[in-house]
């Protein structure tokens, strides 16, 4: 899903939302409009936030730190690690080349999530959003999925060699991470 969002979203660097919103398991076979809505039952709207690299990592931070929410990231890849009792988040583009601190991502993301919906955005205060009230999330979807034509298989999608984020509890004492 989130690389469906940053690929409808040509201008975005990364994507996040939140596995929460997912309420359903797309079956194999051809994909309707039903079984997309079945999928995203919501009427979330796409919203396009500024984060920094740091912004970004404390976003991946806190959420590891949650019990109850996780999320799917596009155009990242965290690694995530407990160091002398602290979380560290280390961020990668997709390409490999490490993310700055001070680097500015354009993120597309949902108003739920903006608008403090599993609290994903929390440590970022205030939230620099650049374009709110996007379109229906599911509805640009449809209209992307449908022109692109293109057959996806779950394989080719989520292998060990494309996880997004990566966690190593090595360490320990990472209050309760």
């Amino acid at each position: 899903l989130a690389d469906w969002m940053r690929a409808v979203v040509p201008t975005a660097d990364a994507a996040i939302t939140n596995g929460g919103g997912l309420r359903a398991a797309l079956p194999a076979g051809r994909m309707t409009y039903g079984r997309l809505y079945e999928l995203l039952p919501f009427d979330n709207r796409e919203v396009l936030v500024e984060l920094s690299g740091a912004e970004f990592r404390r976003v991946i931070e806190h959420n590891l730190r949650q019990r109850d929410s996780v999320l799917l990231v596009s155009g990242v890849r965290a690694a995530a690690t407990c160091e002398k009792g602290r979380l560290r988040v280390a961020l990668r583009r997709d390409s490999g080349a490490a993310v700055r601190n001070d680097e500015t991502l354009t993120v597309v993301t949902s108003d739920f999530l903006t608008s403090g919906g599993d609290d994903v955005f929390t440590p970022i205060r205030p939230l620099r959003v650049t374009r709110g009230d996007g379109p229906l999330i599911r509805d640009h979807l449809a209209d992307w999925l449908t022109q692109s034509g293109r057959r996806w298989r779950g394989v080719d999608l989520l292998t060990p060699a494309t996880r997004r984020i990566a966690c190593s509890r090595a360490g320990g004492g990472c209050n309760g991470w």
